[in-house]
């Protein structure tokens, strides 16, 4: 689930946001994996591997397609046992 959003950049609007993300462990690596697929989607920083807490960095303006492609994998269990983004 995500649990806050950070705004990154400054100046004229925001052009980078930044989501904190826990999911399961052992799937962050997997999680990297999918998002280096999507080019230019999202930037995966592990903040506290022990307990699955990510940073999700994205463009603005393509923060829809991260929330999609996010709720996608934790609907199908694929990130671990978490609820769904919001």
């Amino acid at each position: 689930m995500f649990e806050k959003k950070h705004e990154l950049g400054s100046g004229r609007g925001k052009a980078f946001e930044g989501v904190e993300l826990t999911i399961a462990p052992r799937r962050i690596a997997f999680f990297k994996f999918i998002l280096e697929g999507y080019d230019g989607l999202a930037i995966l920083s592990t903040l506290e591997a022990a307990e699955g807490r990510i940073l999700l960095r994205f463009p603005a303006c393509r923060e829809a397609e991260v929330y999609e492609l996010t709720n996608a994998l934790l609907q199908s269990g694929q990130l671990g046992e978490r609820g769904p983004v919001s």
